[in-house]
């Protein structure tokens, strides 16, 4: 627990994604025997520092802030990994997201709950949509219908780069590219999500 000298113009956002990789048991007692523990997941911590000392003194103004700030990092959350559906073995396209929230605190903190989807508006959605409530979050929300698939460069997005090789930022150890002119195409919007990225821990084996 972070002490009460630290700067309360910091804000801290964890977020963590689940899904599922190519190949993966669909039964769960099946793939905790397999794994260990269920599901695969990514928990990424940030610390980014908020823009106008006034939001602290707006609620209102400082929740929407920090929701927006997460819809900011959500493509290097999802281009992570050669992800495939939280509950099935079709590729993941789209997602289900939670917030719980303690914006009130000084510095002001937010989780993020990812479930990487084939299709939010199909069974596998009804699936994340039930899972959110064990996590004491809010009722879960969605970042429109984002078809590109989570396995394919977070700068391209194309189709062909989802069956390739994919590079991973050296830095941040998250984001992942075609090739070194996909990374330089997307360093000005990145850099910024790398930069306030301090711990990236995958239970991926």
């Amino acid at each position: 627990m972070e002490t009460m000298s630290e700067d309360p113009n910091i804000f801290h956002l964890t977020a963590v994604v689940y899904g599922s990789a190519p190949g993966d048991p669909q039964d769960d007692d099946a793939q905790i025997e397999a794994f260990g523990e269920l599901p695969r997941r990514v928990e990424v911590k940030f610390k980014a520092r908020i823009p106008d000392t006034g939001l602290l003194q707006d609620q209102a103004r400082l929740d929407t802030w920090g929701q927006l700030y997460t819809h900011s990092v959500y493509a290097d959350l999802k281009h992570s990994q050669d992800w495939r559906c939280a509950f099935c073995d079709k590729p993941a396209r789209e997602s289900s997201s939670s917030f719980a929230s303690w914006m009130h605190l000084r510095p002001p903190r937010m989780n993020i709950f990812v479930h990487l989807l084939c299709d939010a508006s199909g069974p596998c959605g009804e699936e994340a949509r039930d899972a959110v409530l064990t996590l004491n979050a809010s009722p879960p929300l969605r970042f429109g219908q984002t078809y590109p698939q989570a396995a394919s460069c977070v700068s391209c997005q194309s189709e062909e780069s989802a069956h390739s090789d994919l590079q991973r930022c050296s830095k941040c150890k998250l984001s992942r590219y075609c090739g070194v002119d996909c990374q330089r195409a997307d360093w000005g919007r990145h850099k910024k999500v790398c930069n306030a990225i301090t711990e990236v821990t995958w239970a991926w084996k």
